[in-house]
């Protein structure tokens, strides 16, 4: 772990960073990566600089902002000047103070989750990449689960944008990539999104396309698309199981 040297250095409880950060490494060495490598695959292991640790840094940014990861530094400095050569993931220092020890481990598994994606599919499309940092936490049974669904569900309410590859990196594409994963888990379970992530392509459609066939699914991956739109407006079982969510049950006030 790292630490912006000026947010360090003005941070006054440092007995408390210890304890989070102590924390956070146990659950992301005992429970986030042994889960998440067994479904997922592999981070490029031992990476760029030759050394299995994942590195994480905390840096203060903006509100409502988790943390990021950089592709480029998956290179080196000879392909691409700006690498810190390394799997780095970069968490909001900011949320030490604000959210609990059991956020940060979500926020920690979502980065962590690109780091697999990025080594399975290096090219692949920004949704693709973010449906499946969604989704783990829920694979996980993270109890903050809920909480980041509301805010997902809340922000894609009244979108009327449904196309996955414009992705402009809003609250709304969050938000609807959120509810597709969940609907994808919910009728196919984890197998879909595990096949999909290791099927050989970096088109996301292309490689959903792939798993389905894998699976022997009846409906094509238009198809699936076309019932979660239903979804959203219907959700109810009992008019078609294809139309809704059963694992999560959604209630926002408006």
């Amino acid at each position: 772990f790292y630490a912006d040297k000026d947010w360090y250095n003005s941070f006054s409880q440092k007995n408390e960073l210890d304890s989070k950060i102590y924390n956070l490494s146990s659950n992301f060495e005992y429970e986030i990566y042994p889960i998440l490598t067994n479904l997922l695959g592999f981070e490029d292991n031992p990476g760029v600089d030759n050394d299995s640790r994942i590195i994480v840094v905390l840096e203060p940014l903006k509100k409502d902002y988790g943390g990021y990861v950089r592709t480029g530094d998956h290179y080196l400095k000879e392909d691409f000047s700006l690498s810190n050569q390394g799997q780095i993931i970069f968490l909001n220092a900011n949320l030490i103070n604000e959210v609990s020890s059991d956020f940060l481990n979500y926020e920690l598994a979502h980065e962590f989750t690109h780091l697999i994606v990025f080594k399975q599919k290096p090219e692949v499309e920004t949704w693709f990449q973010e449906l499946m940092a969604e989704i783990t936490p829920v694979i996980l049974n993270d109890d903050n689960e809920n909480i980041v669904l509301k805010k997902r569900a809340q922000s894609f309410l009244y979108s009327t944008e449904v196309n996955l590859r414009d992705w402009k990196n809003s609250e709304k594409d969050y938000g609807r990539i959120k509810l597709f994963g969940l609907y994808l888990k919910e009728q196919f379970g984890d197998d879909l999104l595990i096949r999909a992530v290791k099927y050989p392509s970096n088109d996301g459609i292309e490689s959903f396309t792939g798993a389905l066939k894998q699976l022997n699914a009846q409906n094509n991956f238009d198809d699936i698309f076309l019932n979660w739109l239903v979804t959203n407006i219907v959700n109810d079982c009992q008019v078609n199981s294809k139309c809704s969510i059963k694992m999560r049950v959604i209630r926002i006030v408006v």
